[in-house]
């Protein structure tokens, strides 16, 4: 999915997305491509190593990739060109809520709405739902909407979900720090652990 279980949006029904290499081979074939193919990896430099992985693990099944590594401002002005084929990007729930990637990266580009969505996805569906999660003030309707439009997203595969990014954070001793589910570190949010007696 999109989002850890951590954020709200987070769908309990949908099972984990096989690793399947056969029959990512089959469909190849049936797509006409039993040869595989080259295609260029558009990337930001802080997930060369990302690319890496992803070129190695889809090489078995003919997938070519040629990871194209630029400094994030370039990156970014040539994803919103819509430059390449295919592009590694990261984008994180900062309030905590899964609408922020779905009414940036998956609504229609509509009055406020997909603002980052560079690969041209729409579907009138999703946008309904991604409207109708912002307007609904109940939890548990939210969250239904939010739901089915991650069912939505698993269907369509407009882009896929590859990697959730573990933050790791050492901390003195004598305080005491939460992490936020932004990734925000703010000096205030620390505590001086109570001594022990």
């Amino acid at each position: 999915q999109l989002v850890p279980s951590t954020v709200f949006g987070y769908s309990n029904g949908l099972p984990p997305m096989p690793f399947d290499p056969a029959e990512g081979k089959r469909l190849l074939a049936e797509a006409g491509w039993a040869r595989g193919f080259d295609s260029d990896i558009l990337l930001p430099d802080y997930f060369r190593g990302a690319a890496e992985e992803l070129r190695a693990r889809l090489a078995p099944l003919g997938v070519r990739l040629h990871p194209v590594v630029l400094p994030f401002a370039e990156f970014n002005e040539r994803w919103r060109a819509g430059d390449v084929p295919v592009t590694l990007v990261g984008w994180g729930a900062g309030t905590g809520d899964a609408s922020d990637l779905f009414d940036a990266l998956l609504h229609t580009p509509d009055n406020g709405y997909g603002r980052s969505n560079y690969f041209g996805y729409s579907n009138p569906e999703m946008d309904r739902l991604i409207e109708l999660s912002d307007r609904t003030l109940d939890p548990a309707a939210r969250h239904e909407s939010l739901t089915k439009a991650q069912e939505i997203l698993r269907r369509d595969l407009p882009l896929v979900p590859l990697v959730l990014r573990d933050d790791l954070y050492a901390v003195r001793r004598d305080l005491v720090w939460t992490p936020r589910p932004d990734r925000r570190i703010r000096a205030f949010d620390f505590k001086l652990a109570q001594p022990v007696k």
